[in-house]
């Protein structure tokens, strides 16, 4: 499997953890170019490499916390803890996201709300 995105050089620190700025390897049909910059990861294990999923902006993934298919993250949205962003979801605008938590399917996040599942359920759906 040819690779999507890589971790480039550019750095910043959010909540004591070191994110890495991706870079688009190859066109994602529909979703964006070779070339282009995306997002925030803590690591590889934020941003599957299958499935047109895409981290935006200035949007931060990182600790446990996965976006995988063709679910996409924008704006200044924050993933993390154990969340998983999986589907056509899109979390937008200054969501936040965390916990042990899926938004799954057609979901969409918005605005500066914080969702957060305390519990460790699985399947739950935002």
């Amino acid at each position: 499997m040819e690779k999507k995105y890589a971790l480039t050089t550019i750095t910043k620190e959010y909540a004591g953890v070191t994110l890495y700025r991706i870079l688009a390897l190859r066109d994602i049909p529909d979703v964006v170019k070779a070339g282009t910059l995306g997002g925030w990861v803590e690591s590889e294990k934020n941003l599957s490499q299958e499935g047109s999923c895409w981290i935006f902006d200035n949007a931060m993934v990182f600790n446990d916390a996965r976006v995988i298919e063709d679910a996409q993250v924008y704006n200044e949205s924050i993933v993390c803890e154990h969340a998983l962003i999986r589907g056509a979801s899109n979390i937008m605008d200054k969501a936040e996201i965390r916990g042990h938590v899926v938004v799954r399917e057609y979901a969409y996040a918005v605005n500066k709300k914080t969702y957060k599942v305390k519990t460790s359920s699985k399947g739950v759906a935002v």
